[in-house]
């Protein structure tokens, strides 16, 4: 055995070994694990050790606290139908509140998405599940207090379970906007085991569980469909795994000290990761990692989402025992990432002209005709690269004044796959088609498009996650590297659509063009206010700022519409 402790060598070979607490083996399932490291050299073996002692020590603290659990088939039979139970009570809520006619077809439209999704993740047990995963553990944390090991069969066992569940409520839902009457189950009682006293003593005062506030928070939230509760269900989970579930008259302002110290110290996407790794969030920041959060990340998701919630904690819960001293004033970064690191730049005229050359194969070739068109669109308008992908052809591009636009919104008609969204208010906007883009052919495109019948601008690429750029985003990147355009220079990177947005801003810029962050919907303070007191611009308007923003580049001009458009 060497000197570090978990660390066997066998025969030039490397083993993680160590034995079970007696009160933690039936879990286990044996008395010593061993466990062979993929180990080459004494320093890899002890750093994997660290690693593996890390996720020991984890599931033997999860076992002890009750929190892992192995749900019968009984039990997890009766947290599905809660969950059912669950979904149909919010929708309810929802109908009593009333809907209008645009919220009545954007639920409509909503359900037909879930419901696709629903039925392909059912199919394969569980399918393309993160986001059902998400869900089901926030659910059976919050509202029974377990968790089920990723690891065991009972974990895929309540995913289908819950799957299953879901597409039921979804179905339900839709029978209910179709005007038949489903009535909302009653669920299962979701009661943790009470708190033994003594039968002659009353029961003293207990302040809530974090658990419980931040479940109060959630099913509170004023508007669920906007993008920030999205947010908050994926950073408060975090936040209550880092912290522990604690009567919240126990939180103590160095506790959210400690709370940004370990979000510093985590690598991007760490929720997935810690699952996939069966790690709680603080060992997890405990490794070695190449890239963690950068200082934008900490500011505009976590503390965005704890923020908010620790204010709306005091307000509602002081009078419960929620600190009225504890708060997120002050706390900064304090990370090793230098802020602006993963900032796209402009491209230089080189790039552009590289670009376009790179891109005149797909001129030629109608069914590839979508890969120019796109990063073309996306540098003469400046647009993010989901505004541009989801914009419906059919209901998206109009007139006014006669003058053709894009429209990018989520108030109208989107791909039944995808669920339509914005960044925030001043990105919802009419964008002047740029007079390049008609000279070289663009509307022929579109009217080819709108011909198939397509809701989707570039239905080429098909929507993942209910989003329609994804796959075009990856096309890109992949296609920047093989032309030989990609930069992974920290602070001056050229990886993928953004640097379109960088490269439209810089050129106006450079030609002294004023007010064209107007046209790429940024949310300035100032471009809010003023729009707040005079409105968008008109479209007319707008072009005589657009034209000005012009880029010298030889591209090829397809005034003629293409015989087919091809969807691959």
């Amino acid at each position: 055995m060497c000197k570090q402790n978990g660390l066997l060598i066998r025969g030039g070979s490397y083993f993680f070994q160590a034995r079970v607490p007696k009160d933690c083996r039936q879990q286990f399932g044996k008395e010593v694990i061993r466990e062979k490291l993929p180990a080459n050299s004494p320093a890899e073996a002890k750093a994997q050790v660290r690693q593996k002692w890390a996720a020991f020590h984890q599931r033997i603290d999860q076992i002890r606290s009750g929190t892992l659990a192995t749900p019968t088939e009984e039990e997890l039979q009766r947290y599905a139908d809660a969950w059912l139970a669950y979904r149909l009570a919010e929708d309810e809520q929802k109908r009593i509140a009333g809907l209008d006619d645009a919220e009545h077809e954007e639920l409509r439209n909503e359900l037909l998405i879930d419901s696709a999704i629903g039925q392909r993740n059912l199919a394969r047990g569980g399918g393309d599940s993160e986001f059902m995963e998400n869900q089901m553990e926030w659910f059976l944390h919050s509202q029974y207090g377990v968790e089920v090991d990723p690891a065991t069969p009972a974990y895929r066992n309540a995913l289908y379970r819950f799957t299953a569940a879901d597409l039921k409520a979804t179905q339900l839902m839709q029978a209910r906007h179709r005007g038949e009457i489903v009535e909302t189950p009653q669920a299962p009682a979701p009661a943790r085991p009470p708190r033994a006293t003594r039968p002659d003593t009353p029961a003293a005062p207990t302040a809530p569980l974090l658990s419980e506030i931040i479940t109060y928070f959630l099913d509170n939230y004023p508007d669920k469909t906007r993008p920030m509760f999205r947010k908050h269900r994926s950073v408060l989970p975090v936040f209550l795994d880092c912290l522990g579930d604690r009567p919240i008259d126990k939180l103590k302002q160095m506790d959210l000290e400690d709370f940004a110290r370990v979000i510093c110290k985590l690598p991007p996407r760490a929720a997935p990761m810690a699952r996939k790794k069966k790690l709680s969030i603080r060992a997890l920041a405990e490794l070695e990692h190449r890239q963690t959060i950068a200082p934008k990340t900490f500011e505009d998701t976590f503390m965005a989402s704890v923020r908010p919630f620790i204010a709306a904690s005091r307000r509602i819960f002081g009078d419960s025992g929620f600190p009225p001293n504890v708060t997120t004033e002050g706390i900064v970064y304090r990370g090793t990432v230098k802020a602006g690191g993963n900032r796209q730049r402009a491209m230089t005229a080189t790039e552009l002209d590289s670009l376009v050359e790179a891109l005149q194969p797909f001129a030629k070739d109608d069914a590839q005709m979508h890969k120019m068109w796109l990063p073309m669109v996306a540098l003469h308008t400046g647009a993010r690269i989901n505004e541009i992908c989801q914009v419906n052809p059919q209901v998206d591009i109009g007139t006014e004044d006669g003058i053709p636009y894009l429209h990018f919104t989520n108030e109208t008609e989107g791909d039944p796959r995808i669920r339509k969204s914005i960044k925030n208010a001043t990105s919802r906007r009419k964008m002047p088609i740029h007079p390049a883009l008609i000279h070289a052919g663009f509307m022929a495109y579109v009217e080819a498009v709108k011909a198939t019948g397509a809701k989707l601008l570039f239905p080429q690429w098909a929507p993942s996650k209910k989003q329609a750029s994804p796959n075009a985003e990856d096309w890109f990147g992949s296609f920047l590297r093989d032309a030989g355009l990609r930069d992974n220079t920290p602070g001056n990177r050229v990886v993928g659509f953004h640097t379109f947005r960088s490269t439209f801003l810089r050129q106006a810029r450079t030609l002294k063009v004023k007010n064209a962050e107007i046209l790429t919907g940024h949310a300035g303070a100032s471009s809010a206010i003023v729009r707040g007191y005079t409105g968008e611009l008109g479209v007319a308007q707008k072009m005589e700022i657009l034209e000005q923003i012009r880029f010298d580049l030889r591209w090829p001009l397809l005034g003629t519409p293409p015989t087919k458009l091809e969807l691959q």
